[in-house]
């Protein structure tokens, strides 16, 4: 899977997509947050989550996933970013969830 860092591709550690579902979605978040991202007349969001930040920013079509937390404690933006388009974050988000058992 190709996203983008920074404006640059670069072939996409999928530790880090998993790490965000790990962290970040559960029962309790999985459906406010699919609900955001399936809005297209917010042109723009932040989303605050327990370490990560997802953010939407205007004429962009992928989301950026940022650990905030890493980077309160120097984890490099290279390193703690990173982008993917909107359609594969909602079915990465609605997969991780049919596999712990909470949709079907």
């Amino acid at each position: 899977m190709n996203i983008k860092n920074n404006g640059a591709n670069y072939k996409f550690r999928n530790d880090d997509l998993v790490d965000f579902l790990d962290k970040e979605i559960n029962k309790d978040t999985y459906r406010d947050i699919v609900l955001l991202l399936e809005l297209e007349n917010v042109r723009e969001f932040e989303y605050e989550g327990n370490m990560y930040v997802i953010k939407r920013v205007v004429n962009d079509t992928a989301i950026e996933i940022i650990d905030e937390v890493g980077e309160e404690h120097g984890v490099s933006r290279e390193q703690s970013r990173f982008k993917i388009e909107t359609e594969k974050l909602i079915d990465a988000i609605l997969a991780y969830m049919k596999s712990k058992g909470c949709i079907m």
